[in-house]
């Protein structure tokens, strides 16, 4: 019972964890890049 358990929580665990802190992430960095080369100013 633990294997069929474990194999549904990899993928849907791996899937969300990794899928959500991009997204948030990358929007964060992206604007922090541009609000210090003074693209989100102009």
């Amino acid at each position: 019972t633990p294997t069929p358990t474990q194999r549904i929580i990899t993928p849907d665990s791996m899937r969300q964890t990794p899928n959500r802190p991009p997204a948030p992430t990358a929007t964060i960095i992206g604007d922090s890049i541009r609000f210090n080369n003074g693209y989100m100013s102009d």
